[in-house]
């Protein structure tokens, strides 16, 4: 489509400059050779190209859309403490993007550590005790279990 509208155009702009190149009424007299006529002279204006360094700066408004993006989701929701990214730089695998407020999660982490310190403890008695004979070899495993 587009080199037809070329042909075209070019066609036209040449038709054109044809048709007023041929209506021009003026007829130009070339002196015979030996004549004693003087050759009118003709006067020309000349320009030197020179070559020179142009730049143009456009100003358009517009928005930029990436070639590709990643949409990212949390598994859980919370709060976000931290942001490690900037916009547009690039990250590698592995990295941390995020911190979400994690206070409750640690809360419970400790609060675990303190139940299975408890437990381990409860074992070592119950392990004592059914070596004597005070508790059933039942309950023992029961406490070994919850450790576990």
């Amino acid at each position: 489509m587009r080199k037809i509208d070329i042909t075209k155009t070019s066609t036209l702009i040449f038709f054109l400059l044809f048709t007023v190149a041929c209506k021009n009424d003026q007829k130009i007299i070339m002196p015979a050779t030996g004549a004693s006529k003087k050759a009118e002279s003709l006067s020309v204006e000349a320009i030197i190209a020179k070559p020179t360094s142009l730049s143009a700066n456009i100003e358009v408004p517009g928005s930029l859309l990436p070639f590709e993006e990643t949409d990212i989701r949390s598994e859980i929701s919370g709060r976000i403490v931290q942001l490690n990214v900037k916009e547009g730089v690039n990250i590698s695998k592995g990295a941390l993007l995020i911190k979400l407020f994690d206070g409750d999660l640690q809360a419970q982490l400790r609060k675990l550590q303190v139940q299975l310190q408890i437990a381990e403890k409860t074992a070592e008695r119950q392990k004592k005790l059914l070596e004597i004979g005070g508790i059933s070899q039942q309950e023992y495993d029961l406490s070994e279990l919850q450790i576990n």
